[in-house]
């Protein structure tokens, strides 16, 4: 049986919307931005704020996803803040204000030994990629660490921060504590 004229040029049409497609998937692809980065910090609530949900996020998660990540990883570091107070910097909920506690929210600060993807550390770790930081440049874990403990001027005497002792941080050695 004989093609039609027609029927030739559907299957040419039906073909090049093929050829579009695969291409636009590739372009797609490439657009997917994998975050690759050696240092993190994860930061993330015990409950949500607002609803007062259990985020299972605690000190047991913690130390599972440093398991899971063990070989990879070269140093760490880990916090409970729960002395907070909201201030200027902060997205405060409607019935807060400037000075109000803060509920309790773990900050986890990971150094790797290679680069690895954001994706991974989320999954590693039960949170949402929105809450793993990419931290860059010379000295970013030691200033991770000034962090965790409001240590920097900025944190404690310009935002008014509570200063947490250096003891209540969870460090990976004691070498990396002093």
């Amino acid at each position: 049986m004989k093609k039609t004229l027609c029927q030739k040029q559907k299957k040419v049409y039906n073909r090049n919307r093929e050829i579009k497609k695969m291409r636009y998937q590739k372009l797609v692809k490439k657009e997917v931005k994998r975050v690759r980065s050696r240092i993190f910090m994860i930061t993330q609530y015990e409950y949500n704020p607002k609803t007062g949900e259990d985020l299972n996020f605690n000190e047991t998660v913690i130390r599972k996803g440093l398991e899971a990540r063990e070989d990879s990883l070269q140093v760490w570091a880990y916090i409970r803040h729960d002395k907070d107070v909201y201030n200027q910097d902060d997205d405060i909920p409607e019935d807060k204000e400037i000075g109000d506690n803060r509920p309790a929210h773990w900050h986890v600060m990971l150094q790797f030994k290679n680069a690895v993807e954001i994706s991974g550390i989320a999954r590693d770790f039960g949170v949402s990629e929105n809450y793993v930081e990419r931290w860059q440049g010379q000295g970013a874990f030691l200033t991770g660490i000034q962090y965790l403990t409001h240590e920097h001027p900025r944190q404690y005497q310009d935002l008014g921060k509570h200063r947490y002792e250096r003891e209540e941080v969870k460090f990976a050695s004691e070498e990396i504590a002093q």
